[in-house]
């Protein structure tokens, strides 16, 4: 049996079309980041970051608290021995991407005790911390674009003000003999 074929010879049925797989074929549609729909669907919330090269000498209270220093935590879980020794190494969970962006900005290559600590998100905490950046970029411009929008208005209203006084000046100078 031939595939079902809709107008235009195009596949027909909600799985095919020129916007894709699931697209309905809706014309113009290209998904998510595509030229006709910006990105604007938030990557599930991934804010883990692997703490490793932790020296044997550093107690974990004093790595949890320089994680703590950079945001709030939802989750430390350093790696230990069955001995209950640690293996040097720990996952650190944020309660937000602020959190793991400051560490990792923060707390990378870190010496503590003779050896620098290694800080790495992982795959899908980068791409929530890129998404999570970008985001935080477009309000920066938004709220910068805002400003200077108020600014230019205020800047016109003073003009006009100014611009009244002076035509009001001009009628009381033009009414003397």
């Amino acid at each position: 049996m031939p595939p079902m074929r809709g107008m235009g010879g195009m596949p027909a049925g909600p799985f095919a079309g020129p916007g894709g797989p699931m697209m309905g074929g809706r014309p113009g549609f290209q998904g998510a980041g595509g030229p006709n729909i910006p990105l604007t669907i938030s990557p599930p919330v991934a804010t883990t970051v692997y703490v490793g090269k932790i020296a044997p000498t550093v107690p974990d209270a004093v790595v949890r608290e320089l994680l703590e220093a950079c945001g709030q935590i939802r989750k430390w879980n350093p790696v230990k021995e069955p001995s209950g020794q640690s293996k040097g190494f720990g996952f650190c969970e944020y309660v937000d991407g602020e959190g793991a962006l400051r560490s990792l900005r923060l707390l990378n290559n870190l010496k503590i005790d003779g050896q620098e600590l290694l800080l790495k998100p992982n795959t899908a905490t980068q791409k929530y911390l890129v998404w999570y950046e970008q985001q935080k970029d477009e309000q920066r411009q938004q709220r910068a674009q805002e400003k200077a929008e108020r600014e230019a208005r205020k800047k016109a209203e003073e003009e006009a003000k100014a611009a009244d006084g002076d035509k009001a000046a001009e009628g009381k100078d033009g009414d003397k003999p």
